[in-house]
């Protein structure tokens, strides 16, 4: 068996990408994780403030949805140090720091039904998610300058940040 890709479980069977359900264990009612959702897991709790070893869990399993799945890890642990009940001074909600103005784009595109889903773990990062691809389309696919728009203004200290937790979370999974 060969995967070809971490995040949607494919693999190859006579020139033929094929997906995988994902497996289930039946006594926990949790998904079984791969070895790098594992290793993953494990620096999110160790780069966490107030994250549990299942909400880490959880948290994997959903950045493994998206395509930019380590920058969103990097950027949550930038924003939050995975703290889904993080709240700024100026009024940022949860993982991704979502601002409040962005709720009427998220909920037109179907993305949050209301400002409160912000608190949940899986619609804020959907939320950090569709907010980092609208700004890396407006960057031309430049992360750094979309690092830019997804803080609000020009910081080196914030974009060193966010490129040493990348740095970092690629160092733990030994990629090549």
């Amino acid at each position: 068996i060969t995967y070809v890709s971490f995040n949607t479980r494919e693999r190859v069977v006579k020139h033929k990408i094929v997906k995988e359900k994902p497996i289930i264990n039946k006594q926990k009612e949790k998904p079984v994780l791969n070895m790098q959702e594992e290793i993953l897991t494990k620096w999110v709790y160790k780069h966490s403030k107030r994250c549990s070893m299942n909400d880490a869990r959880r948290i994997v399993k959903i950045a493994s949805n998206y395509k930019y799945r380590l920058w969103l890890l990097a950027l949550i642990a930038t924003e939050s140090h995975f703290d889904s009940h993080a709240y700024s001074r100026t009024g940022a909600i949860g993982l991704g720091q979502v601002m409040s103005f962005w709720v009427k784009e998220l909920e037109e595109n179907k993305i949050l039904e209301r400002k409160t889903d912000l608190w949940d773990i899986e619609y804020n990062m959907k939320a950090t998610e569709y907010i980092l691809e609208k700004f890396l389309a407006k960057a031309n696919g430049d992360f750094k300058k979309s690092l830019t728009y997804y803080f609000g203004r020009k910081s080196k200290h914030y974009t060193d940040k966010v490129y040493s937790n990348l740095g970092s979370l690629v160092i733990s999974l030994d990629i090549r």
